[in-house]
């Protein structure tokens, strides 16, 4: 969505939004406690400029009650090891330091990431609690990787945001299936066309930010590799909309101007 779309149409979103549930916001942190008051699931108590970190306690538990994690050994509220609690809170600086202008959306946007102790990493982001990322960076992981993981779930964030204001999926569109950008398996087709715009938005990133394989590749695989899967999925969602016209007018524009980032710096 940023490399798509920009910062100022996301944060117009945002405006938008908030606006439709009352008065317009007219100052950012007018803007910032309305989004906190009306659209985030776990309202943050504060306006400080970090989400909250939980690893462990009774919210720790709450927020795996309340958010459907995959069914994995070890996913209930084990509290997290203080390596990967640090690892979490090191990624989300490094991802502000890296771009300011996606990292004061990201603190506008991002209300709470959670941390367990559960035997594997990923993470992982949801429709109905928006605001609220699952993080488990795996201890070997690079700095990189743990951004990438946030700006994967970020992705996802600013997707189901733009979502609620334009629609992105017509009738229907649940019930074709195709192969996956990121895990390359078989899926409904809404999760899908998220895969590849969140591969274009990983590959914008890391072209822009000069990152070499050997610093991402755990996560989401080498550059050619996940250039490879992303366009692929790019083709099929194409396909499959032209045959059974799936995608909205919006998200038809989204997946155009994700096409031009995965086939022009091929073409150059």
């Amino acid at each position: 969505m940023y490399s798509l779309v920009g910062a100022r149409e996301i944060m117009q979103n945002l405006v938008v939004l908030t606006s439709a549930e009352g008065a317009t916001p007219h100052t950012f942190p007018e803007l910032r406690r309305a989004y906190r008051a009306l659209l985030l699931a776990t309202p943050r108590r504060e306006l400080g400029e970090d989400p909250s970190f939980v690893g462990d306690g009774d919210e720790l538990a709450e927020l795996v009650r309340g958010f459907d994690l995959p069914q994995r050994q070890g996913d209930g509220a084990t509290p997290a090891p203080a390596w990967r609690l640090e690892k979490a809170v090191s990624g989300w600086r490094h991802l502000r330091q890296q771009d300011e202008a996606l990292g004061t959306i990201a603190a506008t946007v991002v209300g709470t990431v959670f941390v367990t102790g559960a035997d594997w990493a990923g993470s992982m982001s949801d429709h109905k609690h928006i605001g609220t990322v699952w993080l488990m960076p795996g201890r070997s992981w690079h700095m990189a990787e743990v951004t990438e993981a946030y700006v994967h779930e970020l992705t996802h964030t600013l997707l189901f945001l733009d979502e609620r204001r334009y629609g992105h999926f017509l009738p229907g569109s649940a019930n074709v299936r195709v192969r996956s950008a990121i895990r390359q398996d078989d899926r409904e087709y809404p999760g899908v066309v998220h895969s590849m715009l969140v591969a274009a938005e990983l590959l914008d990133w890391r072209v822009r930010h000069h990152i070499p394989d050997e610093a991402c590749r755990r996560l989401h695989g080498p550059t050619a590799a996940l250039r490879m899967r992303a366009a692929e999925a790019h083709e099929q969602i194409v396909a499959e909309d032209r045959r059974h016209n799936l995608l909205t007018p919006r998200m038809r524009e989204l997946v155009e101007r994700a096409g031009h980032t995965l086939y022009a710096p091929a073409q150059a």
